[in-house]
Protein backbone atom coordinates (compact mmCIF):
# COMPACT_ATOMS: atom_id res chain seq x y z
CA UNK A 1 0.00 0.00 0.00
CA UNK A 2 1.26 3.46 -0.55
CA UNK A 3 2.13 5.79 1.60
CA UNK A 4 2.56 9.12 3.00
CA UNK A 5 4.94 10.71 5.13
CA UNK A 6 3.24 13.32 7.24
CA UNK A 7 5.34 15.70 9.25
CA UNK A 8 3.21 18.70 11.35
CA UNK A 9 5.77 21.04 12.70
CA UNK A 10 5.23 24.29 14.73
CA UNK A 11 7.85 26.79 16.03
CA UNK A 12 9.06 25.30 18.79
CA UNK A 13 8.44 21.26 18.00
CA UNK A 14 7.65 18.60 15.72
CA UNK A 15 4.23 18.06 16.72
CA UNK A 16 4.01 15.13 14.93
CA UNK A 17 5.60 12.86 12.32
CA UNK A 18 4.51 9.29 10.98
CA UNK A 19 3.95 7.66 8.02
CA UNK A 20 0.03 7.59 6.63
CA UNK A 21 -2.01 6.62 3.80
CA UNK A 22 -4.26 9.57 3.47
CA UNK A 23 -4.56 13.49 5.32
CA UNK A 24 -7.06 15.70 5.48
CA UNK A 25 -5.75 19.30 5.88
CA UNK A 26 -8.12 22.75 6.85
CA UNK A 27 -7.34 24.41 3.92
CA UNK A 28 -7.91 28.22 3.84
CA UNK A 29 -10.52 27.91 1.06
CA UNK A 30 -11.45 24.24 2.33
CA UNK A 31 -10.92 21.22 3.32
CA UNK A 32 -8.10 19.33 1.17
CA UNK A 33 -7.60 15.19 0.86
CA UNK A 34 -3.91 14.21 0.22
CA UNK A 35 -3.45 10.97 -0.63
CA UNK A 36 -0.35 9.23 -1.91
CA UNK A 37 1.10 10.29 -5.82
CA UNK A 38 -1.08 14.09 -4.77
CA UNK A 39 0.15 16.42 -7.12
CA UNK A 40 2.59 19.28 -5.79
CA UNK A 41 1.01 21.36 -3.39
CA UNK A 42 1.65 24.73 -1.25
CA UNK A 43 -1.53 25.99 0.14
CA UNK A 44 -2.34 28.46 3.85
CA UNK A 45 -4.13 26.64 6.58
CA UNK A 46 -7.04 27.93 8.74
CA UNK A 47 -7.47 26.78 12.19
CA UNK A 48 -9.00 23.45 12.10
CA UNK A 49 -8.14 19.38 12.55
CA UNK A 50 -5.40 17.79 10.65
CA UNK A 51 -6.39 14.18 9.89
CA UNK A 52 -3.98 11.36 9.21
CA UNK A 53 -4.76 7.35 8.61
CA UNK A 54 -1.72 5.69 9.87
CA UNK A 55 -1.41 1.79 10.97
CA UNK A 56 -2.36 2.49 14.77
CA UNK A 57 -5.90 4.51 13.42
CA UNK A 58 -7.02 7.60 12.77
CA UNK A 59 -4.95 10.95 15.00
CA UNK A 60 -6.16 14.42 14.86
CA UNK A 61 -5.13 17.03 15.62
CA UNK A 62 -6.65 20.76 16.17
CA UNK A 63 -3.51 23.36 14.30
CA UNK A 64 -3.59 26.72 14.36
CA UNK A 65 -2.91 29.47 11.37
CA UNK A 66 -0.26 27.77 8.93
CA UNK A 67 0.94 26.95 5.44
CA UNK A 68 1.29 22.79 3.70
CA UNK A 69 3.39 21.54 1.36
CA UNK A 70 2.86 18.32 -0.65
CA UNK A 71 5.74 17.09 -2.61
CA UNK A 72 6.39 13.69 -3.81
CA UNK A 73 5.00 11.67 -1.10
CA UNK A 74 5.56 14.13 1.75
CA UNK A 75 3.09 16.32 3.36
CA UNK A 76 4.45 19.29 5.74
CA UNK A 77 2.14 20.84 7.70
CA UNK A 78 3.82 24.17 9.73
CA UNK A 79 1.38 25.99 11.82
CA UNK A 80 1.30 28.37 14.64
CA UNK A 81 0.30 25.77 17.10
CA UNK A 82 -0.91 21.88 16.98
CA UNK A 83 -2.71 20.20 19.67
CA UNK A 84 -3.76 16.51 20.03
CA UNK A 85 -6.97 15.77 21.81
CA UNK A 86 -6.08 14.43 24.96
CA UNK A 87 -3.64 17.32 25.93
CA UNK A 88 -6.75 20.09 25.85
CA UNK A 89 -8.39 20.96 28.75
CA UNK A 90 -11.97 21.58 27.35
CA UNK A 91 -13.45 23.68 30.56
CA UNK A 92 -10.40 25.53 30.26
CA UNK A 93 -10.58 26.40 26.24
CA UNK A 94 -14.62 27.64 26.75
CA UNK A 95 -13.83 29.86 29.49
CA UNK A 96 -10.74 31.76 27.22
CA UNK A 97 -13.02 31.58 24.25
CA UNK A 98 -16.08 33.09 26.40
CA UNK A 99 -13.25 35.79 27.37
CA UNK A 100 -11.89 36.30 23.98
CA UNK A 101 -15.34 36.59 22.82
CA UNK A 102 -16.02 39.29 25.51
CA UNK A 103 -12.75 41.30 25.01
CA UNK A 104 -13.91 41.29 21.04
CA UNK A 105 -17.34 42.60 21.22
CA UNK A 106 -16.42 45.25 23.59
CA UNK A 107 -13.24 46.05 21.85
CA UNK A 108 -11.14 46.74 25.08
CA UNK A 109 -8.11 46.33 22.44
CA UNK A 110 -5.61 49.58 22.29
CA UNK A 111 -4.24 48.87 19.00
CA UNK A 112 -5.70 46.85 15.94
CA UNK A 113 -2.67 44.27 16.26
CA UNK A 114 -4.08 43.23 19.65
CA UNK A 115 -7.32 42.81 18.40
CA UNK A 116 -5.75 40.94 15.56
CA UNK A 117 -4.22 38.64 17.92
CA UNK A 118 -7.15 37.99 19.95
CA UNK A 119 -9.41 37.06 16.83
CA UNK A 120 -6.54 34.71 15.70
CA UNK A 121 -6.22 32.82 19.35
CA UNK A 122 -10.41 32.14 19.09
CA UNK A 123 -10.86 31.03 16.29
CA UNK A 124 -7.18 28.55 17.68
CA UNK A 125 -9.28 28.17 20.88
CA UNK A 126 -12.67 26.65 18.31
CA UNK A 127 -10.38 24.61 16.60
CA UNK A 128 -9.42 22.85 19.59
CA UNK A 129 -12.75 22.75 21.34
CA UNK A 130 -13.92 21.27 17.91
CA UNK A 131 -11.36 18.44 17.83
CA UNK A 132 -12.48 17.69 21.61
CA UNK A 133 -16.15 17.58 20.85
CA UNK A 134 -15.25 15.14 17.45
CA UNK A 135 -13.19 13.02 19.95
CA UNK A 136 -15.88 13.01 22.67
CA UNK A 137 -18.58 12.13 19.85
CA UNK A 138 -16.31 8.88 18.66
CA UNK A 139 -16.05 7.60 22.37
CA UNK A 140 -19.89 7.38 22.68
Amino acid sequence: MATLSLQIVTPTETAFADTTTSVTLPGTVGELGILPGHLPLMTTLKPGTVRAATAHGERSFAVGFGFAEVSGDTVRVLVDACHGADSIDAAHAKAALAELERQISTSEFKTREELDEATREAARTRARLALVERATKTQH
